[in-house]
């Protein structure tokens, strides 16, 4: 499944007008490592615009990176850029932005952050494409979509309505119970993605746990 990753952050004094016109509103990367880019570049421009000493705590409260930095001028006679090192290091650059926004979000001020990965298109479109889906933890090789809107024998003046435009499918468990899933098309546009368990969420009397799969 193609995925995004969606970036929010906010840092303000509390204020419930000052949150809601702080918050970044959500930005879109293709990758984890783009998101990190862009919130790495607003926390360095803090750091060296007046939070020098902030910076500085960081540093002297990083073994790590302290003996990296010692070991560094050993080997080398010279001193290491130490922003431009962090900059580098994906561990250390998400580490120093962990510390700046837990520091600044005290008593006087708002500061958080959040990254999660979405899935690029709906499950809809999922389905469509799918080689084989996993409903409930079944995996599910063959399944029908029924008067899908890639079916060309509807009258123009006649599409077919959400109720009637569905999926089915069953699975037989190794104990040969028979499971029969059927979702209409608008449980299945209505379907929530789990950024944690990464996959989507259908309602209707009961919960069902969906992911689409491709082969290729």
């Amino acid at each position: 499944m193609n995925t995004v990753f969606s970036l929010i952050y906010f840092e303000c004094e509390k204020s419930p007008f000052n949150l809601s016109s702080a918050i970044v509103r959500p930005e879109l990367f293709s990758s984890h490592s783009a998101a990190l880019d862009k919130l790495f570049l607003y926390v360095e421009n803090r750091l060296t615009d007046g939070l020098e000493d902030l910076f500085y705590q960081y540093i002297e409260n990083n073994e790590a990176l302290m003996d990296v930095l010692e070991q560094y001028v050993l080997e080398n006679n010279d001193s290491l850029n130490v922003m431009d090192y962090i900059r580098s290091n994906k561990v250390e650059k998400w580490s120093l932005i962990s510390f700046y926004f837990e520091q600044m979000n005290d008593e006087l001020c708002h500061a958080e952050f959040r990254i999660e990965e979405l899935p690029a298109s709906s499950l809809l479109e999922q389905i469509l494409g799918a080689d084989a889906l996993e409903i409930d933890d079944n995996f599910i090789r063959h399944f029908n979509i029924l008067n899908s809107d890639d079916e060309t024998d509807y009258p123009e003046d006649m599409p077919p309505t959400k109720e009637s435009v569905y999926i089915e499918a069953s699975y037989v468990s190794d104990d040969y119970v028979m499971f029969e899933y059927e979702f209409t098309r608008e449980e299945i546009m209505n379907a929530t993605y789990d950024i944690n368990r990464k996959h989507w969420v259908i309602k209707n009397e009961f919960e069902y746990f969906v992911k689409a799969i491709n082969f290729a």
